[in-house]
This record gives structure tokens, sequence and C-alpha cells, in this order.
């Protein structure tokens, strides 16, 4: 019998279990695109749970775009394209499973396609009530900077903040994405917290011009907080290569 790999304490049944399991599995590529995962036989024998625990596994991940089940073919692993890959289990997975580096640096990319148009935005549009919680997200970070769990949060909320700042639905509406994708990366966020340059001062600039009204400087300051993180991130993932 196979043990289930270790995983978030937040897994609640055992068919989450074994969906993340297969989950990291099929992101890992151990079942290639097309590919038939085994018989439920076999699973259920190798996780020691029922056929119907199995069932509802399989499920969540046809849910989230991994598989499809069609009668008499069984159930494969769809492409890539079909993944939900914004799905908070699914960049967990690809973490835990080491492929997150294409969507890391694409996440990058659509960063700074639409946060710093937010920024621009937030600059003319934020309420006064809204620069006041920015300015208490970031005293936040500053205060939790010997934190990496507490940083952590913080960033995020300032992000998301700005992103609702901006009044611009569809802005908004991204700041999910933003959420799920920041939590995902705590290892590149941890290197940057240990490493000598500091994102506060960059979060700082960014602050700074808000509170000014000034639409260039903040998204200036912006587009580095996120040259700034890319630039970490490929540093975390040359370290794990070597």
């Amino acid at each position: 019998m196979t043990q289930i790999i270790a995983m978030p304490n937040s897994l609640r049944s055992l068919n989450d279990r074994v969906a993340y399991e297969l989950g990291i599995r099929i992101i890992r590529g151990d079942y290639k695109t097309g590919e038939a995962i085994p018989i439920e036989s076999a699973l259920s024998s190798e996780f020691g749970v029922s056929r119907t625990v199995l069932r509802e596994a399989v499920k969540t991940l046809a849910a989230k775009g991994l598989v499809e089940s069609r009668p008499k073919t069984g159930t494969r692993v769809l492409s890539r394209q079909e993944w939900s890959l914004l799905d908070p289990d699914v960049l967990i997975w690809g973490y835990q499973a080491g492929k997150d580096e294409q969507f890391l640096l694409e996440m990058v990319e659509v960063r700074r396609i639409l946060e710093p148009a937010a920024t621009t935005l937030a600059s003319v549009r934020a309420t006064d009530e809204e620069l006041t919680r920015l300015e208490e997200l970031y005293q936040q970070m500053e205060a939790a900077s010997d934190n990496t769990e507490a940083y952590v949060q913080a960033d995020l909320q300032f992000h998301v903040a700005l992103l609702a700042a901006s009044h611009n639905d569809l802005l908004q509406n991204f700041a999910r994405v933003i959420d799920n994708a920041l939590l995902s990366i705590q290892e590149a966020t941890f290197s940057r917290l240990k490493s000598s340059r500091s994102p506060l001062p960059v979060h700082f600039e960014v602050m700074q011009n808000l509170l000014k009204r000034d639409p260039k400087g903040a998204e200036t300051a912006m587009r580095r907080v996120i040259d700034m993180a890319e630039e970490d991130i490929r540093l975390v993932l040359v370290k794990r290569k070597e």
C-alpha cells in the first residue's frame, strides 16, 4: 500500500487526500496527457480506500480540468491547457510537484500587464479610507519583516486592496488570482525576506505616490515591485536546480 505523501492539514476528507496525491502525480507527469490513470481496483488497493472514495477524488480532479472520464475508455489525463491553473488546489499541487516554474513566470507577466494599470487608477480613484487601509497594510508588512507568514499575508492583502481601490470591477476580480498566486510562491517570498534586498522600500514608494495622487510615480513604483519579485523568483528557481 502506498503511503500518501505529506499534505496540508486543511485537507478534511480521505477523498481530498487521494485527489491531492493523484493531482501531484498528474502535474508531475507521472501520467502523460491522453494516458489513462490506473483502474479503480488498482488505485483503491494502492491507497487502501474504497472505490467510492476514489470516485469522489476523480470527480474533484475532473472539476479542475485535470482528467476526463468516459465509458469504456476510462479516466484520461487532459492537456495542461485544460487545467484550472488558478485553482488553489492546482497551485499547491504544482508547487509540491516542483512543476510551477512556467506558471510563476507567466504570472509575473500577467501582473506586469495589470497591476501597474490598477495602481494608476487607484492613485486617482482611491478613497481616503482606502488609502488609510493601504497604509495600515504597509505598516503591517514593515512590522512583520522577520515573520514570513505574517509578512506574506500583509503583502497579499496590500495588493488585493490596491486592486480594489482601482474601482474597476474586472481588475477587482483579478484580486482572486493575485491571492492564489502570492500564496503559491511563499518560498520565493521567503527568499526575498532573507536576502539583502528588502521589498519594503519599493512598496513604500508605491504607497507614497498613491498618497500624493501621482499616477505616473505610482505606476513606476509598482513596476519596480514586480521586477523585484521576478528577480527573486528566478533566483529561487536557479537554487532549486543546484
